[in-house]
């Protein structure tokens, strides 16, 4: 099986281009996202904010909600229950002492 990760190197800005608003309105709710426990953006060496291209459409959708509900803690408890979040992803560190494997997909 083959794993991806990617990498996360959007800037706000970047990502406020992509849905037509501001990078102040980016930061906002990707703070709100992380004040909430929601999911955990990577950040530069300096601080800043760096998106993924799959956090595009979280940041949409709860942008989305957020205009309409008001409320960011109501916002994000009808995120939650929505299919836009992402999976779990699962941990894979017990691999890395099989150096040697030969991975066969069945």
């Amino acid at each position: 099986m083959f794993y991806y990760e990617e990498k996360a190197n959007k800037k706000p800005g970047d990502i406020a281009k992509h849905l037509d608003t501001t990078s102040e309105k980016i930061s906002e709710w990707a703070k709100d996202l992380e004040r909430y426990g929601v999911i955990k953006f990577s950040r530069s060496g300096y601080g800043s904010l760096l998106f993924k291209e799959s956090d595009i459409k979280v940041l949409r959708e709860y942008g989305l909600l957020k205009s309409a509900l008001g409320n960011p803690k109501d916002a994000i408890d009808i995120l939650k229950e929505t299919d836009v979040m992402p999976k779990e992803t699962e941990d894979m560190s017990w691999t890395k002492d099989l150096k040697f494997a030969i991975w066969r997909r069945h």
